[in-house]
């Protein structure tokens, strides 16, 4: 059974916030914010303090630590205890909420003192989502950051973007998503994340070299590195199809040319004739020709095209063959990977670049 947030926010005395997959509450006095990683198994717990005199000791705390299970990177830096926190498999609601309240005693132990993260007031700080992060602000350190958010969004619109430099990073990363889609599957595996790891390459580069990211470009962006993935996937296939083709040319052209002068005699057969051969063959006359033709047809398709050029230019009609059709599950899996890895990858990781490219940020109360 999978992690159930409301079970634990209600056995902690905590809310929860689904949408920004965040745990808050007030604890004894004392904020606390505990993000939900629960997919990783582990929550990352942070509460926001201020020291009556010296700061905890990170000796101190790696003591305490070491003397408790499932807490890690316990430290203590710029007003706030934070700490990760490994769910258990057992009981993990009531451990979990156990652990916390030791986290919220030890705050207490050390004399810290609640307060808000940016510039440590004591009263009217709130739990917050800065750019989904949370924190914990007063209303004052929140209209700063407010200001200086509409301050980046107006720096941001006065940014044009660079179109050479946006072109630039497109390009790397296509060629970046054509190299590794072919090198891995050159290895022989498939490509599961080289098209989203090519994509983010061209996505930072354009970034870096081009100012500002449009929408235009980005999609641009993704529609040639799947066209790169695509790419690389065919000529690796057809890299396959041309060595089986050389391997296979000899049987091949002395085939070709046993059927090129069979196949008018065979034609002009009468019925004597072929009654005699179906006899000595034990096989219907119209089905061996069929075959004849069928595997004629095949060794044709290998006796021209003995290159990687070749096979990438009738790769359709080698993958439609019955000597190569073994390949085209494999293929069909490749260049669906592509797609979605692509599409995927590109749909979380373009919006938050545009984003930051309009200098726009989001500050949220939670309630």
């Amino acid at each position: 059974m999978g992690f159930r947030a409301n079970d634990f926010a209600s056995s902690a005395g905590l809310q929860y916030d689904k949408s920004a997959h965040t745990f808050w509450g007030d604890l004894a006095g004392y904020p606390v914010l505990i993000r939900d990683l629960s997919s990783r198994n582990t929550l990352l717990f942070q509460l926001t303090a201020k020291p009556a005199a010296e700061e905890p000791r990170q000796s101190v705390l790696e003591a305490w630590q070491m003397s408790r299970s499932g807490v890690s990177n316990l430290e203590y830096a710029n007003n706030r205890l934070s700490c990760v926190l490994s769910i258990p498999k057992k009981e993990p609601y009531e451990n979990l909420a156990r652990t916390i309240a030791e986290l919220v005693a030890l705050a207490r132990d050390h004399q810290l003192t609640a307060c808000c993260a940016g510039c440590g007031a004591e009263y009217g700080y709130e739990p917050v989502l800065l750019d989904e992060s949370p924190a914990t602000l007063c209303a004052a350190c929140q209209s700063r950051v407010r200001d200086n958010m509409d301050q980046l969004e107006a720096d941001a619109a006065e940014i044009r973007p660079n179109i050479t430099g946006n072109a630039v990073g497109i390009v790397l990363g296509t060629v970046v998503v054509f190299v590794l889609t072919w090198v891995v599957l050159k290895m022989g595996y498939l490509s599961y994340l080289t098209g989203y790891a090519g994509l983010l390459v061209g996505l930072m580069l354009m970034k870096k070299l081009g100012k500002k990211v449009t929408l235009p470009a980005g999609i641009i962006a993704i529609v040639l590195c799947i066209a790169a993935a695509c790419a690389a996937t065919l000529h690796s296939f057809s890299a396959e199809f041309a060595e089986f083709n050389q391997e296979n040319l000899s049987n091949a052209e002395d085939f070709c040319k046993s059927y090129e002068e069979a196949q008018e005699s065979l034609l002009e057969m009468d019925d004597d004739e072929i009654s005699a051969l179906e006899k000595e063959t034990g096989e219907n006359y119209t089905v061996m020709l069929n075959k004849m033709r069928s595997r004629y047809e095949t060794c044709k398709l290998i006796r021209d095209n003995q290159t990687t050029g070749d096979c990438f230019r009738s790769f359709k009609t080698l993958l439609n063959n019955e000597a190569y059709e073994s390949a085209k599950p494999e293929f069909v899996k490749s260049i669906i990977w592509a797609f979605a890895t692509i599409i995927l990858g590109g749909a979380v990781t373009l919006p938050s670049i545009l984003r930051e490219s309009k200098g726009k940020h989001t500050l949220r109360v939670l309630r």
